[in-house]
């Protein structure tokens, strides 16, 4: 696909949340960006979809979107004011929440947010993949041929990032840790008439797989059922207990849709996911909290972050890496550094002593796993730390 032009300010790899996110921020900065991505959108994702307090701070802050507006515009599907955890078959918590837990249909959440960056001024290529990048002249080669220049490229290509395999490639990024803590997810999508009871709010269920969980989590038109857990921990028999899983919650398999499986970064958040005038945000960098698996809102968070780092460097000739990696430092790291700490004495608590001691735990810690997965909460010690300093400075 040609555009007539080859030269820009910025090249996005992946319009999902943290691209489009990136985009739309860049776009506003007053650089002329392009984003290119593999699909055509809409195109499905695997994800829960749940959006928490944390990412409608960052929805409202950089895009003026809040949950009426997103009601209005159909962007939200579903709604529920409380949860459930079981230990295989056996309850240990069902309790109200005051911040509800809200869920999107990720082909339409994708694709509002890269109309967002549209209509901020970026360019946008879809169904064209990047399967090269050129260091020395800071292109990207597309699957077509075409090549596009660019100051900065921004890798927001998932998991299976091009832009972060060229980097380790090229030794830019030290690839040591990405394969130790990877984790898989597999998922179904059922329809409603399927389940046995009707399902209205979300359910963890610990037991069925190792250093990890299963959820069945409710959409307007569907019930997403899925197991996530670290690879090595569970090797060969992942597959089987998801299949177990299914069977305890009744569903015939051949009246669901299709199993599909996706890896997750699961702790082997990249340190440096920046070289020169090419950096990684999201799934790309490893970006995904080590404990909940939680990925939508850092990568919109790691997007914001870089497209300030951007501006910065290119506006007041800052060093694009000592600027990404100080924003980093500041609003990233310190969660994702302790939830790695946090996981091992969790999952081991899970894992050796079952259900009367986990039921325990999460009895005692009443409202602050769910503040904590809000982000009202730190990994750091459980500190309630209220409304987050977002500021961005330098």
């Amino acid at each position: 696909m040609s555009l007539g032009r080859s030269d820009y300010d910025i090249v996005i790899v992946g319009g999902g949340p943290g691209g489009s996110t990136a985009a739309y921020l860049l776009s506003k900065f007053g650089f002329q960006v392009l984003v290119i991505d593999k699909e055509n959108f809409p195109r499905p994702k695997l994800c829960g979809g749940l959006l928490t307090y944390k990412t409608f701070r960052l929805l409202d802050r950089v895009f003026g979107e809040t949950e009426s507006s997103l009601t209005d515009k159909h962007i939200l599907n579903f709604r529920a004011d409380h949860y459930e955890v079981f230990y295989k078959d056996k309850p240990m918590v069902k309790k109200h929440v005051d911040i509800p837990f809200l869920f999107v249909d990720r082909k339409i959440y994708d694709s509002f947010l890269l109309e967002k960056a549209r209509e901020a001024g970026a360019e946008i290529i879809e169904g064209e993949k990047v399967k090269a990048v050129d260091f020395s002249t800071t292109e990207v080669v597309t699957s077509t041929g075409e090549r596009f220049r660019s100051r900065f490229i921004v890798g927001a290509d998932g998991v299976n990032s091009v832009v972060r395999k060229e980097l380790f490639s090229a030794g830019r990024v030290d690839a040591h840790e990405w394969g130790r803590n990877l984790a898989t997810g597999l998922e179904v999508f059922v329809n409603r008439d399927e389940m046995i009871k009707a399902i209205d709010h979300p359910t963890l269920f610990f037991g069925f797989v190792r250093w990890g969980y299963s959820w069945v989590f409710p959409n307007r038109d569907v019930i997403v059922v899925g197991s996530g857990s670290l690879n090595a921990a569970n090797r060969s028999d992942f597959l089987k207990s998801f299949h177990n899983f299914l069977s305890f919650l009744n569903l015939n398999t051949e009246r669901v849709s299709r199993i599909a499986g996706h890896p997750v970064p699961y702790g082997n958040f990249l340190h440096k996911p920046v070289s020169e005038n090419f950096l990684l945000v999201g799934d790309s960098a490893g970006f995904v909290d080590p404990i909940t698996g939680e990925g939508i809102f850092y990568a919109q968070r790691s997007a914001e972050l870089a497209a300030w780092a951007i501006r910065e460097c290119a506006h007041n000739n800052r060093n694009l890496e000592t600027s990404y990696l100080h924003l980093l430092h500041r609003h990233i790291y310190p969660e994702l550094v302790y939830a790695k700490k946090a996981r091992l004495p969790i999952f081991t608590v899970f894992e050796r002593l079952g259900y009367y001691p986990v039921k325990l735990l999460l009895d005692r810690m009443g409202t602050e796993a769910i503040e904590l997965v809000h982000g009202l909460r730190t990994y750091k010690g459980f500190k309630k730390q209220g409304e987050v300093d977002e500021t961005i400075s330098f």
